[in-house]
């Protein structure tokens, strides 16, 4: 929280309302911005918070269109400064009463399944994908989507594995009936969640 205060200007008149702009993706804005709103609400009453979605963060930033970006994926030009907001263990995980939950949950068993993947605009997480590939072989795909509540119900309504955040799989398995596997040998990987800004 630190960080984002100091990011931006919010000091001022606590009569006069400011607007900030806030850019992420749907399932980013649904896990940070309640608490965002909580934190900033008692301290500065007169700040409107207003999340809008990634649509082409380069000319989002570029054009002044939003006060900040929270992403995953780092951005560059002219007078952009990035802030690492947190970072979250990667996880993979199933429906409830999925067959791999009664065996052994490792290379050979995962094997026979297919992934949803999560691959938002861009294929922001490549780095992941191609890890994984290299972890387990030859991984068949599927199912693709950008869109972390359509992944979360394809893996509710099938025998997909799927992977996400520890924080995003709170979230969804709030919603379906989903488990975690533990299963990722070196794919110990973190997402660094970023919040991008012009300075």
């Amino acid at each position: 929280m630190e960080a984002f205060l100091s990011a931006l200007d919010i000091t001022g008149s606590p009569h006069q309302q400011r607007v900030i702009t806030i850019a992420t993706t749907p399932a980013m804005g649904a896990l940070l911005m309640p608490g965002l709103a909580s934190a900033l609400k008692p301290t500065f009453p007169q700040i409107l918070l207003h999340n809008i979605a990634i649509v082409d963060a380069a000319r989002q930033l570029d054009q002044r269109q939003v006060d900040l970006l929270i992403d995953t994926h780092l951005h560059s030009g002219q007078a952009i400064s990035h802030h690492v907001l947190f970072q979250d263990r990667v996880q993979m995980y199933c429906r409830a009463g999925h067959p791999a939950l009664d065996g052994p949950q490792d290379e050979t068993t995962l094997a026979e399944y297919e992934f949803a993947l999560l691959l938002p605009e861009g294929q922001r997480y490549p780095t992941l994908h191609r890890r994984l590939q290299e972890e387990m072989g030859e991984r068949r795909c599927g199912f693709s989507t950008f869109n972390l509540m359509t992944q979360a119900a394809m893996i509710a309504g099938s025998d997909m594995l799927g992977l996400t955040t520890e924080r995003l799989f709170a979230m969804v398995s709030r919603l379906w009936p989903l488990q975690t596997l533990d299963f990722l040998p070196s794919v110990k990987s973190r997402l660094t969640l970023r919040c991008t800004l012009i300075s």
